[in-house]
């Protein structure tokens, strides 16, 4: 449970966790869940555990929504992880709870843990091209970030027995130079908000954006802090592109603008598309009763 939490950090920050593709013409979405509940005492022993995985790479799917839902439960202890992303926006939602192991006389009455972990992904390339510049040009991207989310508080129990995490591990590369812009975002260290990432290039050069969003909880029933723990980034790490220069191209091989407005969430595309209708209805009632 908690190796597997304490791993994935170790390899965000050591820089080993990221897709990797490093290739012209790629793009890639992704997202996986994992969720586990335990009881080990008292017998027989009880679990339940499974995973969602996706991974859309150069495939026609990574321009659409990924959703992943995933729960886990017992009679005891509860264990869920949710994925919503699109290109240019990662959304990742954990949570875990698990009782206390023992009764008010401290005798032992449960034994287990509840964990989940969540991780989604995308990465996606950007011919640089436009605004009637020749090839060799200098120019320059900047890469805007948006972080939003908590972790439940107290966020680790010393010993292990409950902890919470978010991770993003997002690089800026130029594939012609392999120049390259990065950053490590840590909640248990780092404020939520606004970033960037600068990245120096030239026209016909061709760069990419790749963008990990890692969040855990976990909770055992020996536990004192807490009954349950969450990761909630649930609100959205989203990315754009802003070219040094107006008309420098800023669509990915994947088809999606980077330099459009936050692409709408399903519940409000759904909303706006009533709306649409509702304003269309309206129009077509207003041509009746002033019809001569």
């Amino acid at each position: 449970m908690r190796r597997a939490a304490s791993l994935i950090r170790l390899m965000l920050v050591a820089g080993l966790c990221g897709l990797g593709l490093a290739q012209a013409g790629t793009y890639q979405l992704y997202g996986n869940t994992i969720v586990n509940v335990m009881r080990s005492y008292p017998q027989p022993q009880d679990s339940d555990y499974h995973g969602l995985d996706a991974n859309w790479l150069n495939d026609a799917r990574a321009t659409q929504w990924l959703r992943l839902d995933d729960t886990a439960a017992l009679s005891a202890g509860r264990a869920e992880a949710k994925v919503l992303a699109h290109m240019g926006l990662l959304k990742a939602y954990a949570s875990a709870s698990f009782p206390y192991c023992c009764d008010a006389t401290g005798h032992l009455i449960i034994q287990g843990y509840a964990d989940a972990e969540v991780k989604a992904g995308f990465y996606d390339s950007v011919l640089v091209t436009g605004a009637g510049l020749a090839a060799g040009t200098p120019v320059s991207y900047k890469l805007n970030i948006r972080i939003d989310g908590a972790l439940s508080q107290p966020s680790f129990e010393m010993g292990g027995a409950l902890a919470a995490y978010g991770v993003a591990d997002i690089r800026f590369t130029d594939l012609s130079s392999h120049a390259l812009d990065s950053m490590v975002w840590q909640a248990d260290r780092d404020l939520p908000g606004s970033f960037s990432l600068v990245l120096n290039t030239a026209v016909g050069h061709e760069i990419s954006v790749s963008a990990m969003l890692a969040v855990g909880a976990s909770v055992s029933a020996n536990a004192r802090s807490a009954r349950s723990a969450s990761a909630d980034f649930y609100h959205s790490a989203g990315f754009s592109l802003s070219p040094s220069l107006a008309g420098l191209n800023t669509q990915g091989a994947s088809g999606y603008d980077y330099a459009a407005s936050a692409v709408p969430e399903p519940a409000q595309a759904s909303l706006l598309m009533l709306g649409l209708i509702g304003l269309a209805g309206l129009g077509r009632q207003r041509r009746r009763i002033h019809r001569p």
